[in-house]
């Protein structure tokens, strides 16, 4: 199956997941991300790839393509299965997703983009956004300034390369850098049109 999607895009800190919660609540929109999914799978002593996402997360690089697309898939099939998902009556929104050119290159046999939403910060808003939500929230891939940074150098070397593939039809940047509201305002704005 295809499954239609809202890719919620930008940089670590940015607010993704945040504006995505908003539609989940607002419009009863299905939301995941490429880390809730890796998070869910590396609590899972069982799963085989838990070992792998937690070595991966310690060195703070970004996962195979293959490996990363073969969860996303599994996860929101599954989810559709359980009856978590109707895709027929539920958008979805991922969000963490086509961070390297050869992604967005990928995903097209199996999603089609319905919008991507580019939200955007300068990397020192993100960082300070980064270290005061691992204080509440505390994650794996966020828990050194360090890993922190390299994550921003990775959407650094690679974000150019990632927006010159999207559909610019599809593409819609937003300046981030404001009230939440605001933003998803402009965010419903775009989705209804």
């Amino acid at each position: 199956m295809t499954y239609s999607v809202i890719w919620m895009q930008g940089r670590p800190g940015v607010g993704k997941e945040v504006q995505s919660q908003l539609l989940v609540k607002i419009y009863n929109f299905f939301h995941t991300s490429t880390g809730d999914i890796c998070r869910e799978t590396a609590k899972d002593q069982n799963n085989p790839k838990s070992k792998k996402i937690i070595e991966w997360n310690n060195k703070g690089i970004l996962f195979p393509n293959e490996f990363i697309i073969e969860m996303m898939r599994e996860y929101i099939t599954e989810k559709t299965r359980q009856g978590k998902f109707d895709p027929a009556k539920q958008k979805l929104i991922i969000d963490g997703y086509n961070r390297t050119p050869e992604q967005v290159k990928m995903i097209e046999k199996y999603f089609k983009t319905e919008a991507t939403i580019l939200l955007e910060v300068p990397i020192y808003v993100a960082l300070l956004r980064m270290s005061k939500r691992q204080k509440i929230d505390p994650r794996l891939e966020n828990a050194t300034p360090r890993l922190r940074f390299n994550r921003q150098l990775i959407y650094e070397q690679n974000i150019e390369g990632v927006i010159d593939l999207l559909p610019k039809e599809t593409l819609y940047k937003i300046n981030s850098n404001r009230p939440v509201m605001d933003i998803h305002n402009d965010i419903v704005s775009i989705l209804k049109t």
